[in-house]
């Protein structure tokens, strides 16, 4: 017998309807929106696989859905896996939950694998945890049980072979701009009256929000910056938000607000929920929205719009190698390359992983696919669904909704069709957003922090010699650009390791190399915390 256990109303609660239950928003071919109590109604006439599949292709969101009838049992989550959904197959039956505490086997064991791969990566890749037995189901990926019989079956990949190399550069700018302009659209739709909080950085993406809600209309908007006094990020932002008009806060990190964290059970716990055994815990919103809370800046019923990822689907990670077709080695090689560089596996787990990473894309690497869409596919299901995105369950920890408009499906079909040349360092997307949209509304400064074709050159180098340079020069330069405070707060964690006489390796080239490990020990500790919805 199937069973669903559903108890992660954090943010986004479940609702349900006639053997639906569903989380989330989306729209439909028609652009309504369905959330809340009406979004188990849009999947109320899904009866069989065939149904399912077509509604979820049809889905413009993000949301998590279930179905049970007459023995049988859907589930699928969008395109990005924002809501994830675990499950485990034991005696033919299927359990599923949004929270895999709720399956942990008796024994919750690391899988040895998983945790090398945590740790080169932040995250585990695949349909596996670090428990073993236990499971989720991937972005753009639907379970069907039906008769004891378990499929899993993909409906979205980021793969077109139909790019728009015949079309002008002016022509592609002019359709970019309508993509937009009908995307956020929906997102004034999906924020409705509510009060909206915008985490504003210096980079393109939260900007452009900003101003395209200014363009809607809204006027109860609140934009916020966090990190270390007088950084970079906070030096535009505040420009930003000052010329839009919008209120703008700015939370200083320092002993006051990220003191003593580790001895939080709030945040011990927090570091569980936004896991899920899967991804490494992100600790630089949570002091924010937690102060943002705390000061009453916003209320319960407010709605976070964060700029994840318009930068990632509009090229900034494709590098100009993956113009050329490469086999499928080869195309491991890159994607272990790129990814898991972190705390280095021994040559036996290196091994292990680059056959995983051949098993993900080897059915889609054929003379008919580019390596550049096999590339940013696996990016968008590992690293995106589950490392950078996963970073927002902090807004839902808090309560909170958010909105992703970067995640609009009109807008990741758009890049997906467009030619390699034009996603390339942004190319297309940098020229519209700074010409059309930052140029004429006073929003482009002297000094931007936006990436130039020659900064992806230089990081590209910087990162092939780094294993060259020695570790106090990497660490100084660590240090020098570190405006979230992160080399204090993982000093906290270091310090735990070696009060507990847990072997760890220092960091030098990125901070999340700290988080990991400590988060691996917490874990795996005696008498550790429970997930808590």
């Amino acid at each position: 017998m199937n069973k669903i256990q559903l108890n992660d109303n954090k943010g986004y609660r479940w609702h349900s309807h006639k053997g639906v239950w569903a989380k989330g928003y989306l729209f439909d071919e028609k652009d309504a929106i369905w959330s809340n109590e009406s979004l188990p109604e849009y999947f109320a006439t899904c009866h069989d696989k065939k149904s399912f599949h077509t509604k979820l292709v049809n889905s413009n969101g993000l949301f998590s859905v279930i179905i049970e009838r007459n023995g049988l049992l859907m589930a699928g989550v969008d395109r990005v896996r924002m809501f994830p959904l675990f499950y485990m197959i034991q005696n033919k039956s299927l359990y599923i939950s949004d929270n895999p505490e709720e399956l942990k086997p008796v024994s919750s064991d690391l899988n040895s694998l998983s945790v090398a791969e945590f740790l080169a990566t932040g995250f585990v890749t695949g349909k596996y945890l670090l428990l073993n037995g236990l499971c989720q189901i991937e972005a753009g990926q639907m379970v069907i049980a039906e008769k004891h019989n378990i499929e899993t079956h993909w409906y979205h990949n980021m793969i077109n072979n139909d790019d728009c190399c015949d079309a002008t550069v002016g022509s592609r700018e002019q359709q970019l701009a309508e993509v937009l302009e009908k995307m956020f659209v929906r997102a004034g739709k999906a924020a409705g009256n509510r009060k909206i909080a915008i985490p504003l950085s210096g980079g393109f993406d939260s900007r452009l929000i900003a101003l395209m809600f200014k363009e809607l209309g809204f006027k109860d908007v609140v934009c916020f910056t966090y990190g270390r006094k007088n950084n970079h990020e906070a030096v535009i932002s505040e420009k930003v938000a000052r010329k839009l008009g919008f209120p703008w806060f700015f939370i200083e990190y320092n002993q006051k607000t990220c003191g003593n964290y580790l001895k939080d059970e709030d945040f011990l716990n927090f570091t569980l929920f936004t896991s899920k055994y899967c991804s490494m815990p992100f600790l630089q919103d949570y002091f924010a929205i937690k102060n943002l809370r705390e000061q009453n800046i916003i209320d319960d019923n407010s709605i976070l719009i964060p700029g994840h990822s318009g930068d990632v689907t509009a090229g900034s990670r494709l590098f100009p190698k993956l113009h050329n077709q490469y086999d499928t080695e080869k195309m491991a090689d890159m994607i272990f390359e790129n990814n898991y560089g972190m705390v280095k596996p021994v040559f036996k787990d290196k091994t292990k992983l680059k056959r995983k990473i051949i098993s993900q894309i080897e059915n889609y690497n054929n003379e008919n696919n580019k390596s550049s869409h096999i590339y940013q596919n696996w990016d968008l299901k590992e690293r995106q669904a589950k490392f950078i995105n996963n970073s927002t369950n902090v807004i839902n920890w808090f309560g909170y909704q958010h909105y992703l408009p970067f995640w609009d499906i009109e807008f990741m079909d758009f890049f997906t069709k467009l030619d390699f040349g034009q996603k390339l360092y942004k190319n297309l997307y940098n020229d519209v957003l700074i010409n059309k949209y930052f140029k004429t509304n006073g929003l482009l400064f002297e000094r931007e922090l936006h990436a130039k074709p020659i900064d992806y050159r230089l990081k590209d180098l910087k990162s092939r010699l780094k294993f060259f340079i020695p570790k106090n020069i990497l660490r100084k330069r660590l240090n020098k650009y570190d405006w979230q405070y992160y080399g204090e707060l993982t000093k906290d964690m270091e310090a735990e390791l070696r009060g507990n006489n847990i072997r760890h390796i220092e960091c030098s080239s990125s901070y999340n190399k700290m988080i990991v490990q400590w988060f691996i020990y917490h874990i795996n500790k005696p008498g550790k915390l429970e997930s808590s919805c």
